[in-house]
């Protein structure tokens, strides 16, 4: 074959290549790597499959580079082709860059990292007669902190749907939690999961408070597997275990969306002294006020799961509604101030997390998390979790677990720091589920 035809087909093969690697690269590799659309899930083998396709369509393109290359330095005619060349290059490094963030965003940690592991020098360790004096004090000003609560309202509790699925009846349900006159503020509706083989009778039950995830158009239907990430639909592996499982819909997400979004509510808010921190606490409490009126839900079994926002909720609801005695919560809290912090570190969070007056009165997340007294506790988080720096977090872990110790309760608590970011691992899932049996 003529040398020249030869170069120009694979100068055409490269260039077809570098056009369907774009489309592909467009389309779905790059909403893979940043994890933000979870509506495309592709199943492993698929990826593997790309990955693969791309191997070659490189390979391709290296050859092609290499003969111009070689051309060029033979006749400086082709000179006009070197800018098409260095954008294969560039082409070349970002499509290996992105295919190793989407490998890692699939991959399932299961290595975790032990207290040991951490420089424990600037560390504030348990002290239980600083406790002791203190832990009033951190009650009475963070009950201050949350703002104006509502008034207590009849609950109209009232069954929208029901629908039988595999092994489940899930209820579409609706109760009031307030009277503020805002519709998407006062009706909060939720799923309730009921196991056609309960685990006992009456039965534990378990609140699952949703992710953010900016997918404000989720909310309870993410973890009852009907719409978001199939990774984060704990309901139905709850329910199916046996656990009466119920799914709210916090303010702002799916049929609680307002218009104007999350941040102008959590602004308006401050401005009637209020916190969206508390509204989400009182509306889970209002919740565990209708669950503890049925017949089949044990009142005294009652646990909080979630992951992120809804690892941050199941902490901050069992703070206040000591009715919740196991919690478990997944990349959901963060050192507040200080060294290895959330505000030190600069990361955005969601507008739950924001406080009036909590930094100047020097409130601790590990002292906000002691009021929990010795009830059962699982917290994991990710080491490689840009939002949580996990120094902070170890801190935590580490106190509560001196805590708990001291007052022997260490039984009751579980830390887990895996290697991985901002995600809900299975083998955590897993465990998690094993706290549930021992616990609850």
């Amino acid at each position: 074959m003529n040398k020249i035809l030869f170069e120009k087909l694979l100068r055409i093969i490269g260039l077809i290549g570098i056009l369907v690697c774009g489309i592909i690269f467009l389309v779905v590799f790059i909403p893979l790597a940043s994890i933000i659309s979870y509506d495309i899930m592709l199943p492993l083998d698929i990826i593997y499959l790309l990955l693969g396709l791309f191997i070659i369509v490189n390979l391709i393109l290296i050859v092609s580079i290499i003969v111009s290359i070689k051309s060029l330095i033979q006749s400086k005619r082709r000179q006009s082709h070197l800018i098409l060349d260095l954008f294969v290059i560039l082409f070349l490094i970002i499509v290996p860059f992105c295919s190793i963030l989407i490998s890692n965003a699939y991959k399932e940690p299961n290595t975790f990292e032990p207290l040991s592991a951490f420089d424990q020098t600037n560390w504030v360790h348990f002290n239980a007669t600083a406790w002791e004096q203190n832990q009033g004090k951190v009650w009475s000003e963070l009950n201050f902190l949350w703002g104006d609560k509502p008034k207590l309202v009849p609950l109209n509790a009232i069954v929208l749907e029901t629908t039988h699925l595999e092994r489940y009846t899930r209820i579409k349900m609706q109760i009031t939690v307030e009277n503020s006159g805002i519709a998407q503020w006062d009706i909060m509706p939720f799923y309730l999961l009921i196991p056609d083989v309960p685990r006992a009778n009456p039965c534990p039950t378990i609140i699952v408070h949703h992710q953010h995830n900016g997918r404000f158009e989720y909310g309870k239907m993410e973890p009852c597997g009907i719409a978001g990430d199939p990774r984060q639909a704990i309901g139905i592996d709850l329910v199916q275990l046996g656990y009466i499982v119920a799914c709210p819909d916090a303010l702002c997400f799916g049929e609680r969306q307002i218009f104007f979004s999350e941040k102008y509510t959590g602004m308006e808010m401050f401005m009637f002294n209020r916190t969206l921190n508390f509204k989400y606490i009182w509306d889970i409490s209002r919740l565990i006020d209708y669950l503890i009126t049925r017949s089949d839900v044990n009142v005294s079994r009652i646990a909080i799961i979630g992951h992120s926002l809804g690892g941050q909720m199941a902490v901050w609801c069992a703070v206040y509604d000591s009715r919740l005695k196991v919690i478990l919560s997944n990349s959901g809290i963060g050192k507040i101030d200080g060294n290895n912090s959330i505000l030190e570190e600069g990361s955005f969070q969601n507008y739950a997390f924001y406080i009036p007056g909590i930094v100047k009165l020097h409130l601790k997340m590990e002292e906000i998390i002691g009021l929990l007294g010795n009830r059962s506790l699982f917290l994991s988080a990710g080491t490689e979790d840009s939002g949580l720096p996990i120094n902070g977090v170890a801190e935590i872990h580490n106190w509560l677990e001196e805590k708990y110790e001291y007052y022997n309760h260490s039984g009751n608590i579980v830390t887990y720091r895996f290697i991985g970011g901002h995600m809900f691992p299975t083998e955590i899932k897993l465990r998690m589920y094993k706290f549930l049996d021992q616990k609850l």
